[in-house]
């Protein structure tokens, strides 16, 4: 996110389905970013029931930025973690 003219980024967070996942503040900076690398893996989330094929579970997230004149602005969108499928292999006696 850029602040607007003479105004400032003072902070930014990440939520995950209304949930507060990550929060970020800055002082005196007319832009801020977050890189990825920054969360390591990521978020854990559970991914919906076991050997479920197609039976994910999508998640809504919401990146919030506020400037230092009270004003705000935020992406958002969903993301759909699949369901876990496990294979089972046979048990080969020798």
């Amino acid at each position: 996110m850029s602040a607007s003219s003479s105004n400032y980024v003072i902070s930014m967070t990440v939520s995950i389905d209304g949930r507060l996942r990550a929060y970020h503040s800055g002082f005196f900076q007319t832009t801020m970013l977050i890189p990825g690398e920054m969360y390591g893996p990521g978020f854990r989330v559970a991914c919906g029931p076991r050997n479920a094929a197609g039976a994910g579970k999508t998640y809504s997230y919401t990146a919030r930025a506020s400037e230092s004149n009270g004003q705000s602005a935020s992406n958002f969108g969903s993301v759909t973690c699949p369901g876990v499928s496990l294979a089972f292999l046979p048990l080969i006696r020798r």
